[in-house]
């Protein structure tokens, strides 16, 4: 039986990766658009049984799209922003979307709101029951971008927290105790060594490769930067150095 497909939608490629990784772990097939056009392109493409639409996107937004998507056939929707003020839920839902979830989220509660819309939809449809989800054998094969190989890792509330509050500041150095406070709780400001676990953590679902930062920039002693532009930047290598040191002449 063919697994659940989803389209995923958000500008930010980091996004898209982790809901992609998450929902694959659920048994979920996986597709990705990085805007509005390419969406719609994919979509009919593919004709997915979910789309989850980032709102906030240069060019076509996600109401844009969804208006688009919903002219050519009635594909569930669920609307995903950073905004989780009761009015903008209320305009997302009013405006058509099947369902409103705001960043960051746990990968949990994103998987069991696509069952729930995949169920809903089966009843409407007078199925018995929508095509289960089975467990995956990899990764998505378009999860966003991955310089190395797809490496299981499990992904946690911290680590949507520790990549929320990075991308909301691009370019802007974040504290260490800023980090801790934000995606561990305020009992764990000091504690660096946990954070920088979980930045690894995070790195490594992201698809970066371990001698590599990606866009999450080290700040010795300080913190971490979100730097978009560094997605592939190498950082210094602690790997021993295999070039042969040239040898001294002796004197005498």
């Amino acid at each position: 039986m063919a697994k659940p497909m989803v389209l995923v939608v958000d500008d930010q490629p980091e996004y898209a990766r982790l809901i992609s990784l998450s929902l694959a772990r659920e048994g979920f097939e996986v597709r990705t658009a990085s805007g509005g056009e390419e969406a719609i392109d994919r979509a009919s493409e593919i004709h997915p049984d979910v789309v989850m639409l980032d709102i906030n996107m240069p060019g076509l937004d996600g109401f844009e799209v969804m208006a688009e998507l919903r002219e050519r056939w009635p594909v569930p929707v669920i609307m995903v922003t950073g905004n989780d003020s009761m009015e903008h839920r209320r305009s997302g839902l009013d405006r058509g979307a099947d369902d409103y979830i705001t960043k960051p989220f746990a990968p949990r509660e994103l998987a069991a709101r696509v069952r729930a819309l995949l169920r809903r939809g089966a009843a409407q449809a007078g199925i018995s029951s929508p095509p289960a989800a089975s467990q995956p054998r990899g990764a998505p094969d378009d999860a966003g971008p991955a310089p190395g190989p797809f490496v299981p890792t499990r992904i946690g509330r911290r680590a949507w927290r520790l990549l929320d509050i990075l991308t909301r500041s691009p370019g802007k150095v974040m504290y260490h105790d800023e980090l801790l406070a934000h995606a561990f709780g305020p009992a764990f400001v000091g504690d660096t060594a946990v954070l920088h676990e979980e930045v690894r953590r995070l790195r490594r679902a992201l698809g970066v490769a371990p001698w590599s930062e990606g866009s999450i920039r080290t700040v010795h002693g300080v913190g971490y930067v979100f730097d978009r532009s560094g997605a592939h930047r190498a950082r210094r290598s602690r790997r021993p150095s295999c070039t042969p040191q040239p040898k001294v002449a002796e004197q005498g």
